[in-house]
């Protein structure tokens, strides 16, 4: 992957607290030595510890990863307020 400190994303989007920033990757095919581009996302919380100082916790993802992940975190959205009721 892309070393992140040193490039810039494609582009961002933030919710709130949540940031996911597209990743260009250069890549070599390995069976036809083609160079080309495959993306990823990296989505990123944020949050404060007990002394308020910011933190950031981070996960990456394919960009074909990303519709199954919102299915998946939809559906465990939705299982919790069923069972607790909205966070």
């Amino acid at each position: 992957m892309v070393d992140e400190a040193k490039e810039k994303p494609v582009f961002t989007v933030r919710s709130g607290r949540v940031k996911a920033a597209v990743w260009a990757n250069r890549i070599t095919d390995t069976e036809t030595g083609e160079i080309r581009t495959r993306h990823n996302v990296s989505l990123t919380s944020s949050y404060k510890d007990k002394d308020g100082n910011w933190h950031e916790s981070k996960c990456s993802f394919w960009l074909d990863q990303c519709l199954p992940a919102s299915a998946v975190l939809t559906e465990v959205f939705n299982k919790y307020c069923l069972e607790y009721g909205t966070p």
